[in-house]
């Protein structure tokens, strides 16, 4: 059996499988509480904490989308 293509299966298999790997973990981190921030949890140091964690800004003092829009402005 000759498949001309089994190299190519094979490596978008193991890619398939890793990519779920991965998203099942982050699913369960999440699920679990636990801080996805890109900044270690020292939300201190993160410009974007503003957006993803709920640690750095109690949620009244979020920004709203309109006065981001103005920010921007």
């Amino acid at each position: 059996m000759n498949i001309p293509n089994l190299p190519t299966l094979i490596v978008a298999a193991i890619v398939a499988i890793i990519f779920v790997v991965i998203v099942v973990h982050e699913i369960r981190s999440r699920r679990q509480g636990k801080h996805s921030c890109s900044a270690g949890g020292h939300c201190g140091s993160c410009s974007a904490c503003s957006c993803c964690c709920s640690e750095s800004k109690p949620i009244e003092e979020t920004s709203s989308p309109e006065q981001v829009k103005q920010d921007n402005r």
